[in-house]
């Protein structure tokens, strides 16, 4: 179970909604899902070859890390976590011993 007290950082979830522009085109913006407190794990620094990913012309290293919650249905990779601006991508939810109490996020974060 997750210590109420190791939870000291807010974040909040959010997820993708697209909408219509006035010239017709679809654009996506990211709204709210929810806010919630986490306790911020680091699992490792960075992945990839060499640590890191190549966008662009630029590398970036990614940060992966896990955050510890309590339970909140309806979350999903395709959301992703706002945590002051830092953007955290959901790559995927676990729900220790299927009792929907506690809910842990990987997540990964691009750092350029």
């Amino acid at each position: 179970m997750a210590r109420a007290g190791g939870m000291n950082k807010q974040v909040i979830i959010q997820q993708a909604t697209e909408t219509q522009a006035d010239d017709g085109h679809n654009t996506q913006t990211w709204t709210t899902f929810a806010t919630i407190w986490v306790e911020f794990v680091v699992l490792k620094g960075s992945v990839g070859v060499g640590g890191e990913t190549i966008q662009g012309d630029r590398p970036m290293a990614e940060s992966n890390q896990q955050l510890k919650a309590r339970w909140l249905a309806g979350i999903t990779p395709k959301m992703r976590v706002n945590f002051g601006g830092r953007i955290f991508n959901i790559r995927s939810i676990v729900n220790p011993g299927e009792r929907n109490r506690d809910m842990i996020l990987f997540v990964t974060e691009k750092v350029s």
